[in-house]
């Protein structure tokens, strides 16, 4: 399939890159204070859509590749796991070490973050509601659903990360809320910029002014 192609040859780009620059000896450098403060995280709730533009090459090519007007490159839901809120999301595990669908400190989650693009929406749905998308997450998590590497948004048993929304979030709110896009006239993929629409998700935090 061409689009799955298209991710390898991306991949194969940014072990390169991390290969090279680890080579290259770096000074210490001063630690920097966190774009994302911890205030803001403390406003996430249960049910909240996370989305970001992830550093790296991998990252900017599916920016590029996607062409919306915000650019974003990833998203995860927020889940209550044991009294501790929770990113879960989906990567795959020559990303990450670990395939499919996992969960991420939300501190870890907001560390990686390119062109200052991390956005808070929360669903404009009852809290009941919220819930039922927690427990969505919470199924696919303990599923341990892999990654689609095919990016069929129309087969949950194998999910990229806006496949989890898709399945999440849209199931409870209605699939037609995610939008849609088919690329080389084979798959259509999740587009991010759909979680902008306001009369479905308010828009909680935005690190950089979101375009309309």
């Amino acid at each position: 399939m061409i689009i799955r192609l298209f991710y390898f040859i991306i991949f194969c780009s940014s072990v390169l890159m991390i290969s090279c620059n680890s080579s290259v000896k770096r000074k210490k450098k001063k630690k920097k204070e966190p774009l994302v403060s911890q205030t803001v995280l403390n406003e996430i709730k249960e049910g909240d859509v996370l989305l970001r533009y992830a550093q790296g090459p991998f990252s900017e090519k599916i920016v590029e590749f996607m062409g919306e007007k915000n650019p974003i490159s990833h998203c995860g839901v927020a889940v209550n796991l044991n009294g501790k809120l929770k990113v879960v999301h989906s990567v795959s595990e020559e990303l990450s070490g670990q395939d499919g669908v996992q969960t991420q400190e939300l501190p870890v989650f907001v560390s990686d973050i390119a062109d200052s693009m991390f956005i808070i929406l929360r669903p404009r749905i009852s809290d009941s509601a919220k819930t039922a998308i927690a427990a969505n997450a919470k199924y696919y998590l303990g599923k341990k659903a892999s990654f689609d590497h095919d990016y069929n948004t129309y087969d949950s048993s194998q999910l990229y990360c806006g496949e989890l929304l898709y399945y999440t979030v849209g199931t409870v709110m209605g699939k037609n809320v995610i939008a849609t896009k088919v690329f080389d006239d084979t798959v259509s993929l999740v587009m991010f910029n759909s979680f902008f629409n306001d009369e479905h998700f308010e828009l909680i935090y935005s690190l950089k002014p979101i375009r309309k």
